[in-house]
């Protein structure tokens, strides 16, 4: 499986893995010693990027970031699916072609707009 691990200290950084059936697994943390999120989302597209077809992601309160637009979204009165879109990941992978939506609502954990673990997966 095509890997891109790329940690600039600690925990900061991007992990990225393809399995065989082309979906890659990204998680970015950004730091004060690593690029730009959009800077590291690109150099994992680069890398394994032709063989992609489908970005998988997991957010949770440890990485909160896109937890925190999700949930946000959603008390804003955004469906499911455009919350996801709305988020960096979303809005990343969109840029790449993958602008439909997978939600799973059996990975949820907590309360609408007040989830603790959300995982989403963007398709071309």
């Amino acid at each position: 499986m095509p890997q891109y691990n790329n940690l600039y200290g600690g925990q900061e950084g991007i992990l990225a893995s393809l399995n065989e059936e082309g979906v890659l697994d990204l998680a970015i943390q950004v730091g004060p010693t690593t690029p730009r999120g959009s800077k590291m989302f690109a150099e994992a597209m680069k890398t394994v990027g032709p063989e992609v077809t489908a970005i998988r992601t997991s957010w949770g309160t440890k990485m909160p970031d896109n937890l925190n637009t999700f949930n946000r979204l959603l008390k804003e009165g955004k469906l499911f699916k455009e919350a996801a879109r709305g988020t960096f990941t979303g809005k990343m992978a969109k840029r790449y072609g993958y602008s439909e939506v997978e939600i799973d609502a059996e990975t949820f954990e907590g309360f609408f707009g007040e989830y603790t673990h959300v995982s989403v997966i963007f398709r071309r």
